[in-house]
């Protein structure tokens, strides 16, 4: 049964630079994210914890600031609900182990 936790994304701030190849490096101090042809998905890549932090930050506030049967149901905050499970699924009992 998965199970849901605390995300763990690589620690320091994520930066995108250009390699000597030509293609966009994404990485957090001397661990490698990931590298990336385009430098507009290197970009948003480099933000992804910040954006996850913010999105997650401004749930809490819909949270306290709506209706409970709004919060519920808006389709805004459906899609925010969304966006974070995509960036934080659940772990398999396998994972945890």
């Amino acid at each position: 049964m998965p199970t849901k936790q605390k995300p763990e994304f690589t620690k320091k701030p994520w930066k995108a630079s250009k390699s000597p190849t030509g293609d966009w490096v994404i990485s957090a101090g001397d661990t490698l994210i990931c590298r990336e042809a385009r430098h507009f998905n290197a970009h948003l890549i480099e933000a992804a914890p910040a954006l996850y932090r913010a999105v997650e930050g401004l749930m809490k506030i819909a949270k306290l600031a709506m209706p409970t049967t709004y919060f519920q149901t808006d389709s805004r905050v459906r899609r925010a609900r969304k966006a974070l499970a995509k960036a934080n699924p659940p772990k398999t009992k396998e994972e945890t182990e």
